[in-house]
């Protein structure tokens, strides 16, 4: 199992903030897979954007298996979003995982 990216929740702005590595080819190499993952973090923001930060991160928790799973939520204390959403991304996916796309949700 490989880490493909890490979401943070902020609670104080309501939003999303995410990072995914970019090349899906050192994920997998079935076609279908690589689209289906490409798409992913669009498919992000249109969930969050229909149900709310809070309630798609209620929804990932109670549905994902399989291909794609999520831990459980650790709390953190960040003064700089930015800096600790690529420190996460370094340390659970690491540098090697190809390109990265960040993206983020809410105000």
């Amino acid at each position: 199992m490989q880490n493909i990216g890490v979401i943070v929740y902020d609670p104080a702005a309501a939003a999303l903030h995410w990072r995914f590595i970019d090349d899906w080819n050192t994920i997998t190499a079935v076609p279908e897979d690589q689209e289906y993952l490409a798409l992913l973090s669009e498919d992000i923001l249109q969930s969050v954007r229909e149900m709310g930060p809070e309630n798609f991160l209620q929804y990932l928790e109670d549905t994902l298996s399989g291909v794609l799973r999520i831990t459980d939520r650790t709390p953190i204390t960040v003064s700089d979003l930015s800096t600790s959403l690529e420190q996460l991304y370094l340390e659970y996916v690491g540098q090697d995982r190809g390109k990265a796309r960040t993206s983020r949700s809410g105000a």
